[in-house]
């Protein structure tokens, strides 16, 4: 589907076509020459360079890096995830620029080397420029996120574009768009187009949620030490501020023999009243990912597993290469597995939740999908006995 839809931006005749990885606008009014401006995403839905007619393409190496044409550099030094200096580099020394925001994390005054003020920026409710004047133009604005400054004035926040003039993304939120439900207990949360609950001077859709990986106990006999009994460990999304959205869980379930994936199955446990022997980690973004974007993979992640994760071999042990019997810690660690978390990591979770509730999260760290040790065995003898066949055959030939 396309990632901007866009009908009508004031007078301004907006086609967008998309075919794989792009996305293209045409923009200019009445009278006007008609302009184009062309996107690339790389697999994960984040952008990797802009285009606009007659203007050097901009190609973004991360989200801190770009690179304007082949000679302008821009590098943005963050400090909890915010942009506090810019480095341009390009024919002539490096530009550096201190910039300074305000509660909302958005660039309002730029200096120089020497203190002296480069850009002064002043926003509407929404974030649309309503001053901006100085010899700099820092790219990173409202909210820090990137500021498009072609005729479309779009604020690109990673997930979707911000139309900051309607004070609405052009696209819905990716989340409730997948997965509805989650948010239908906030009539806010209702319509997907709409900006920080639509109090934009007390919240941020920055970062937006934090991912933790919880345990609670499963089993055990009443009276007994509480290493008896195991556990089952499910992934919990939760927003830093609980007023910009709602929480939810990701984890595998049973029916049966069978093996599913489910969210909100442990909702209750999670974010209600049902705790006795429930505890929890943060799970770090890797790889250097925002918060937000580690949470995409998240969301992502648990979205390409199948439905049915397995059929009539459910295992409580989930000793998947011992007797290739799954359970829901497997599927747990598929979905961290999927969004980039290393098996060393999830083994590091593995002992702090241990440590948490001595409950043993069997499978934990185990892939469902992987062989266990007698499919391997039987692939070996398989192999084995063609070899052998193709050694009598051969020994036949000669004789």
């Amino acid at each position: 589907m396309p990632r901007l839809t866009l009908s009508q931006y004031l007078n301004q005749e907006i086609s967008p076509q998309q075919t794989g990885g792009f996305s293209s606008q045409s923009f200019g009014g009445p009278g006007q020459p008609t302009l184009y401006a062309t996107y690339g995403y790389d697999a994960q839905g984040m952008r990797v360079y802009s285009h606009i007619t007659n203007l050097a393409t901009t190609t973004f190496a991360y989200p801190s890096f770009s690179q304007e044409g082949t000679a302008t550099t821009t590098e943005h030094i963050l400090s909890n995830g915010v942009a506090v200096a810019t480095i341009v580099t390009g024919t002539t020394n490096p530009v550096v620029s201190w910039n300074a925001q305000d509660h909302l994390r958005s660039t309002s005054i730029v200096t120089n080397s020497s203190a002296t003020i480069t850009e002064e920026v002043e926003y509407t409710a929404f974030g649309s420029l309503n001053n901006d004047v100085g010899t700099t133009i820092e790219r990173k604005k409202y909210t820090g996120h990137d500021h498009d400054s072609n005729a479309l004035s779009y604020t690109y926040a990673k997930a979707r574009y911000l139309n900051t003039d309607w004070g609405r993304f052009l696209s819905q939120d990716p989340e409730s768009r997948d997965n509805p439900n989650q948010f239908l207990e906030d009539p806010q949360q209702l319509n997907t187009y709409s900006y920080a609950r639509n109090n934009p001077l007390t919240f941020v859709d920055i970062t937006g949620r934090i991912t933790m990986l919880f345990s609670r106990p499963i089993g055990g006999l009443p009276g007994m030490v509480p290493v008896i009994g195991g556990a089952h460990t499910f992934i919990a999304v939760f927003p830093e501020n609980p007023k910009t959205g709602s929480p939810f869980t990701l984890g595998g379930y049973t029916t049966g023999q069978d093996l599913f994936k489910a969210i909100n199955g442990d909702y209750n446990y999670a974010f209600g009243d049902d705790k006795k022997g429930v505890t929890q980690v943060v799970v770090n973004p890797t790889n250097g990912l925002s918060v937000e974007e580690f949470d995409q993979k998240i969301l992502q992640s648990y979205n390409a597993l199948p439905n049915v994760i397995t059929g009539d071999s459910y295992g409580f042990g989930g000793q998947i290469k011992i007797t290739g019997n799954p359970n829901s810690n497997n599927v747990a660690t598929d979905i961290l597995l999927g969004a980039g978390v290393s098996k060393g990591a999830i083994n590091s979770y593995q002992k702090q939740l241990y440590g948490n509730n001595l409950k043993f999260t069997a499978g934990l760290g185990q892939s469902a999908f992987s062989q266990s040790y007698i499919q391997q065995l039987s692939s070996i003898l398989s192999s084995l006995q063609d070899a052998l066949a193709k050694l009598l055959i051969l020994q036949s030939s000669t004789n």
